[in-house]
């Protein structure tokens, strides 16, 4: 049995780690990448879609 990651495991564990690391520090920015980088296309169109969301979900801006 294998424990090292399979492909993209490591990516994702990446990313979440990331965004809770945001979360719990405050850095909104650093919350917003960790859920664009948890998104598998490179289309930085879903980066500003994250950075939506995180301010979204802090109260910051009213949704669209």
């Amino acid at each position: 049995m294998s424990t090292t990651p399979q492909d993209g495991e490591g990516q994702s564990v990446k990313a979440k780690v990331k965004e809770i690391t945001g979360k719990v520090t405050g850095d909104r920015e650093v919350e917003a990448e960790g859920r664009a980088d948890a998104t598998p296309d490179d289309d930085p169109a879903s980066v500003d879609e994250a950075k939506q969301e995180v301010r979204e979900d802090h109260g910051d801006v009213l949704p669209d």
